[in-house]
């Protein structure tokens, strides 16, 4: 916070302003200082002081945005909930293997001065991973690109160069060529205005992945109206699709067949409701990409199971009377998370719907 109070000021600041926004000792700011000056000699950031005045931060405009990129991003990174959880995605992929993703990416971000945002930016790492499965199934399998693809002197196409040889290196694998041209497109797409170009706000897609997700959440009893994080990253991933499709770009899933064997019914729902919606007509309705929307709630659905722990349904039967059994069920509901269904006397439980 400190390096972009510094970096946004084109005035000196004194220690005594930030001691008093930040609520902490002069002493403390000024152990703090040493920190921020080592932090922004790395982007060739000098921080002066004068007597009197305080401190400025003096650089390029350039190395300025390039401090303010990292230091946001590095802030943003203290938050576990602003970054990857490699916890949701354990079941299908080994976590060391995502965090090696992750940091790839993330340096080829810095290399390239090129940043994704937070949905983005898990998508890309999903996406490498689901490469890496890809080869491992058929190390000969390649992705049909059309000549859609990222130019080659474009930054996405530099970094999707940079990023295929980090893995390559780091798992001793050698990915098609064809590989880094999607991977170009696939940053490109959601770093630059071709995603504004190719596919513009559409407010039957946005109404679609609502329904969607409105009608999974009721089959499956789950309220995920209310996940923003579904949303955004289900939207993107059919903006992404629809761009797919226009460029004629094929993508095998290799997770297909454990999802839709773990997730039968769900993929079932996704399947009927996509290809009886306007997405029928944007996207290919494949068993791959069908899988591949499929991910995406599977991973919502586990996040909320973490987040939201089922109630148990409990029935309440007394012999001594109603009156008790109600006030135990009060009780219950005062001191546990459950749903009391039902308070009725034993002799009326082997008659009731409630046993089998």
């Amino acid at each position: 916070l400190l390096v972009c109070d510094l970096c946004w000021s084109e005035e000196y600041v004194t220690i005594k302003l930030l001691s008093e926004k930040y609520s902490v000792s002069r002493n403390t700011v000024m152990r703090d200082m040493a920190k921020v000056r080592a932090y922004c000699a790395n982007f060739n950031i000098n921080i002066s002081s004068y007597r009197g005045k305080g401190v400025i931060a003096q650089a390029s405009e350039a190395n300025f945005r390039r401090c303010l990129s990292k230091a946001i991003r590095d802030y943003a990174a203290l938050d576990s909930g602003l970054s990857l959880d490699t916890g949701d995605y354990s079941q299908w992929f080994q976590t060391k293997d995502l965090v090696v993703i992750k940091d790839i990416v993330r340096e080829a971000e810095e290399r390239s001065l090129l940043y994704l945002d937070d949905v983005s930016f898990e998508a890309i790492i999903i996406h490498i991973a689901l490469a890496l499965e890809r080869y491992h199934a058929n190390p000969f399998s390649t992705i049909s690109v059309t000549d859609d693809a990222m130019p080659e002197e474009s930054i996405a196409h530099r970094m999707a160069v940079w990023i295929v040889s980090k893995i390559n290196e780091k798992f001793d694998i050698h990915l098609p060529n064809s590989e880094v041209d999607f991977i170009g497109l696939h940053i490109g797409v959601r770093s630059s205005e071709a995603l504004a170009q190719a596919t513009k706000p559409n407010a039957a897609v946005e109404f679609a992945c609502l329904s969607l997700i409105t009608a999974v959440g009721r089959s499956s009893c789950l309220n995920l109206s209310h996940d923003s994080r579904l949303f955004d990253s289900l939207l993107q991933h059919i903006n992404a699709a629809i761009y797919r499709q226009r460029a004629g770009i094929v993508l095998e899933n290799p997770l297909k067949r454990d999802l839709i064997s773990e997730y039968h019914s769900l993929f079932t729902i996704i399947r009927d409701v996509v290809r009886e919606s306007e997405l029928a007509e944007l996207i290919d309705t494949s068993e791959d990409e069908l899988s591949y929307i499929l991910l995406h709630f599977a991973v919502a659905m586990k996040r909320s199971a973490e987040l939201s722990p089922i109630k148990p349904n409990i029935v309440v039967v007394c012999a001594t009377g109603l009156g008790t059994a109600q006030l135990l069920a009060t009780n219950i509901t005062r001191y546990f998370d459950a749903n009391v269904v039902a308070t009725l006397p034993r002799h009326q439980l082997y008659g009731s719907e409630l046993l089998p």
